[in-house]
């Protein structure tokens, strides 16, 4: 137990303070070799040129602590794929941050991963919704891989305000750290701790006003991560399916909502926009501080309080979330009311 708390430290630790001190380094280098983004009124919301791509910086802290881990714990069937995942999902964000390609050829990557994922952990034989258990691997396992995919993509499409994407890495990474401690799967959460100071150690550089973007490399890894955090987490039994759509509640909500709605006006759903109720948000007013309190006052005053809930009284998780996920709703609803009203 001892030696978990140590690699556990020093791992997140050291990832946050790898971060923190070379995201300078890393924003000039990214500069230097034309990896901005512009301002646009499409869908991004900065006002000044900004490098892009500091994904890399988080994906190489992550790599680092792999190490320490898998010298340390001797998790070696756990550690070396989570090495190889983290170099495949960064690399294809990195290859989007510098050159675009094209919907088909991101998602034919993105489900490869994915299936991989599925491969590596196994089937998921059934889910447990309240008071039912639901048992049939080969559709868990298929809407498992679906859901591994949308949550890449959602996370990176939530990417858009200052320090968003990576004040969500650091409340997922915190609250899969305790579920896998909680289920004496120590080299998961001490995993999990590490994600948690490397994305701590970018918000440094992508607090308002953000001076450093993960890009794609850090959004499509931060939701790669919590997709594959949740995959191992239903599959063994540290958390429910409820309990892990609750921790992404706020960017699940917010993403698919707006996706469904997008689609149901006939919108190309893939294309650059500003629909989000962030952005809406913005558009309405609210400064990208203003923005970023909200979201984690949400995580922090209302889904953690839930998810209290849920460990205290495990009976009624079904209901917590389903309550959840109707109040995000109808906050969602209200603010693309409210911002279109005002014409913003």
């Amino acid at each position: 137990m001892t030696e978990f708390w140590a690699v556990a430290w020093v791992s997140g630790v050291l990832s946050g303070l790898l971060v923190a001190s070379l995201g300078g380094w890393a924003g000039r280098c990214l500069q230097r070799h034309g990896v901005v983004d512009e301002p646009d009124q499409a869908r991004r919301l900065h006002a000044q040129a900004t490098p892009r791509g500091g994904g890399l910086l988080v994906a190489g802290a992550l790599i680092l602590a792999l190490c320490i881990e898998m010298w340390a714990l001797g998790s070696w069937t756990t550690v070396w794929p989570l090495g190889l995942f983290v170099i495949g999902a960064t690399t294809m964000g990195w290859l989007e941050d510098i050159r675009p390609r094209p919907i088909r050829y991101r998602l034919l990557g993105q489900f490869g991963l994915a299936l991989a994922v599925a491969f590596w952990l196994g089937a998921i034989g059934g889910v447990q919704l309240g008071p039912w258990l639901w048992v049939n691997p080969w559709l868990w396992t298929a809407l498992a891989v679906v859901a591994l995919v949308w949550l890449m993509n959602l996370h990176n499409f939530m990417d858009g305000t200052d320090g968003l994407a990576a004040s969500q890495g650091v409340w997922s990474a915190s609250c899969y750290a305790f579920l896998f401690y909680g289920a004496d799967q120590h080299a998961w959460a001490a995993f999990a701790i590490a994600v948690l100071g490397g994305y701590a150690g970018f918000i440094v550089w992508n607090r308002p006003m953000a001076r450093l973007f993960l890009g794609d490399a850090g959004s499509l890894l931060l939701g790669s991560l919590v997709g594959i955090f949740a995959y191992q987490a239903v599959s063994s039994g540290a958390a429910s399916l409820v309990t892990c759509l609750m921790i992404s509640a706020v960017f699940v909500v917010d993403a698919t909502a707006t996706l469904v709605w997008r689609v149901i006006r006939g919108q190309q759903w893939y294309t650059a926009h500003a629909s989000h109720a962030f952005q809406r948000l913005i558009a309405g007013g609210l400064s990208h501080a203003q923005v970023l309190g909200i979201y984690m006052m949400l995580n922090l005053g209302l889904i953690l309080p839930l998810l209290i809930g849920v460990l205290v009284w495990p009976q009624h998780e079904l209901w917590f979330g389903m309550g959840l996920i109707l109040v995000m709703f109808f906050g969602w609803w209200r603010v693309q009311r409210h911002t279109r009203k005002m014409g913003a």
